[in-house]
């Protein structure tokens, strides 16, 4: 079971989005999320998968391949980024067509990697970011300037 799930996610490519990147380099630790995906404004970061709690963890079985299965509905209707500043790039409507099996096999690979304790906040708005950047660097600025002594 294992095995055939380190078939799927190397056929599915898993560790290219769900392991950080910078400049056009793999950097962090395999699986453990954090690869960013600019939206306009918005950065969107992938998960963690390893089985640590920061990743699915804390995930049973039935929970993971209820996040693909929960896609496959008819009625299901993606949100946009507006929604709550919810995107993402996994394409979930794609893999929720898997197998039960498949889904299972994956997770038991996923569950067979060594553990990654990686917080990843996987949505923020960049416009946002930066004008709070921006505000606090410049009251910095001010109270740095205001406490000076002439």
């Amino acid at each position: 079971k294992v095995k055939y799930g380190e078939y799927l996610v190397t056929a599915a490519n898993c560790f290219a989005c769900h392991t950080k990147m910078t400049e056009s380099k793999f950097t962090g630790q395999p699986f453990a999320g954090g690869h960013e995906f600019q939206m306009g404004e918005l950065t969107i970061r992938s998960a963690n998968l390893t089985p640590h709690v920061t990743g699915i963890g804390d995930w049973s079985e039935e929970m993971f391949i209820q996040r693909f299965k929960m896609y496959s509905d008819s009625t299901y209707k993606p949100s946009t980024p507006a929604e709550k500043g919810f995107q993402t790039v996994m394409p979930w409507l794609y893999l929720s067509h898997m197998t039960n099996e498949d889904l299972a096999s994956i997770y038991a690979y996923l569950r067979s990697l060594p553990p990654v304790d990686n917080t990843v906040v996987k949505f923020s708005n960049t416009k946002e970011d930066a004008e709070a950047k921006a505000k606090a660097e410049g009251e910095a600025r001010s109270k740095d300037t205001g406490d000076a002594e002439y």
